[in-house]
């Protein structure tokens, strides 16, 4: 067993945040990680705030440093039409399934959504998740993606709200949202 302290961190410029929800700097090693997805050297730390016991990955990969993380060939990024005639379908069947149990399960916690509640999902990708949102539950939401590319289709395409860009790029009033998602995100 490696010894926490000799854990080989990762090989990219990096930052050292305070707690997203409370904005404490003080916390504690929960777990080291890995880049599972894509294979990168190093070792992610998954820590604990002392003060809200939110846990995030501290440091984390710098902005700049990010988006060798999700490159272009990433399967959230694909558009339908850019893969083979056959396996469409299959897809289609798998990310509503994906969707509904994620919605199952958030829902599980917080009670049934409403269909006006104001939703933004942070990553959003090809926005699946909204388009899952809006037909299970008639919710219009809101993405936001630091890829351009990705951003242009679901706006141009999908005719889907997206600002493309972070979070804080978007400049978004604070209370503007009751839900914030964020998933397959780092």
């Amino acid at each position: 067993m490696t010894a926490l302290t000799s854990v080989e961190p990762a090989h990219e410029p990096q930052e050292t945040v305070p707690c997203p929800m409370c904005g404490a700097h003080s916390h504690e090693v929960v777990l080291y990680a890995r880049d599972r997805l894509f294979a990168r050297p190093g070792r992610y730390r998954i820590v604990s705030c002392t003060h809200c016991e939110l846990r995030y990955l501290c440091p984390r990969p710098t902005l700049d440093a990010l988006g060798a993380h999700y490159p272009s060939d990433y399967f959230i990024y694909q558009t339908p039409d850019a893969l083979p005639a056959f396996t469409r379908p299959m897809l289609k069947m798998f990310t509503e399934l994906r969707w509904r149990e994620s919605l199952m399960r958030l829902e599980g916690a917080i009670g049934r959504l409403a269909n006006d509640i104001k939703v933004v999902d942070v990553g959003c990708g090809m926005n699946d998740y909204l388009l899952a949102l809006q037909s299970l539950r008639g919710i219009q939401g809101v993405g936001v993606d630091f890829k351009s590319e990705v951003a242009s289709y679901v706006r141009e395409t999908l005719h889907m709200p997206v600002h493309a860009g972070t979070l804080a790029d978007a400049r978004f009033e604070a209370g503007s949202f009751d839900l914030v998602t964020m998933n397959e995100y780092l």
